[in-house]
């Protein structure tokens, strides 16, 4: 797992990534979507209960961000926030 934090104009993102097994391509745009990828991967791996991404994504809404996934480099997903200058620092 690796850790960052990035700062540009006045913008701050946190994100994670992994070198799981990572998501099919297309599964990215649809990893917020509740139970999609419970559904999606239940019968492969482990997986929750589908809903964590979801509440988070709406979470980061809430307070004026976002939340994304992406593919890792080479394996893996990334999970992005950003933050605006309001939410950063306090």
């Amino acid at each position: 797992v690796m850790l960052r934090a990035e700062q540009a104009d006045e913008f701050t993102t946190l994100s994670v990534a992994d070198t799981g097994s990572g998501l099919e391509p297309g599964d990215h745009a649809r990893a917020f979507e509740r139970g999609y990828l419970h559904d999606r991967y239940a019968a492969q791996r482990n997986v929750g209960t589908g809903l964590g991404l979801s509440i988070a994504q709406r979470l980061c809404a809430r307070m004026g961000g976002t939340l994304t996934a992406t593919p890792g480099p080479v394996t893996g997903t990334v999970m992005a926030v950003r933050l605006g200058p309001e939410h950063v620092g306090a």
